[in-house]
């Protein structure tokens, strides 16, 4: 019943206006569902397991569906296929390489084209990564500002959704919605990462979580109000 096609789960409310129709969750596990990560898990265990199994050095971390398999590149390679073949023989998914990354220290020399090329960070470095949904990058000038950019257009993609909140005339509901699907994962990012990172991002979303409250609630709220 609760993943049944026939009458998928609404991911946002139908708020009247055309242009904002429902999202509907229709593939795979509902957004948020626990019991979703579980099957998730349940189903890459064993897959990781003959993976790791069959790596002569190195090995393979994951959290749910977040993999990540450390590694001498020719190795880390022949995991990445197996994991590749397996996941779509055993369980149907196929890889989207866009989603993945290749991230290598070390000299230039480093050979990770046998990777494939839209992989992002076969080319050079990565400049910005993320594990376990925090963005990370290193020490060098490039990267600290493509974090803090990454970091930014995460934040305005959540601004969307703050400024569909007007359309709703319950203020309860605006709260609910704020607190739950506004701000819950930008609080996650500023909580771990590095202040340093995340400063100029966390003075900009605060500003539209402050405004769209204050028109919640007909208040107008100061900085210190928060």
């Amino acid at each position: 019943m609760l993943y049944s096609k026939a009458s998928p789960a609404k991911l946002w409310a139908d708020l009247g206006v055309q242009m904002w129709d429902d999202i509907l969750s229709q593939e795979g596990v509902h957004q948020g569902c626990t019991f979703g990560s579980f099957l998730a898990c349940l189903g890459l265990q064993p897959i990781l397991e003959e993976v790791a199994a069959n790596m002569e050095s190195g090995f393979v971390v994951a959290y749910v569906d977040d993999v990540k398999i450390n590694a001498p590149a020719p190795v880390a390679h022949a995991a990445y296929m197996s994991l590749r073949e397996l996941s779509r023989t055993l369980l149907g998914l196929e890889e989207e390489p866009t989603k993945g990354s290749v991230i290598w220290e070390g000299p230039g020399d480093v050979d990770v084209s046998m990777f494939p090329p839209t992989l992002p960070g076969v080319a050079s470095r990565l400049l910005v990564d993320k594990h376990v949904g925090v963005y990370v990058g290193d020490a060098r000038p490039e990267s600290v500002a493509a974090v803090k950019a990454a970091l930014q257009t995460k934040l305005e993609d959540k601004a969307g959704l703050i400024a569909r909140l007007a359309l709703i005339d319950s203020p309860q509901i605006r709260i609910a919605l704020l607190r739950a699907c506004a701000s819950a994962r930008p609080g996650f990012w500023m909580r771990t990462i590095s202040p340093s990172l995340t400063a100029d991002s966390t003075a900009w979303c605060g500003t539209r979580m402050r405004e769209a409250l204050s028109d919640a609630i007909l208040t107008p709220l100061r900085a210190a109000n928060l």
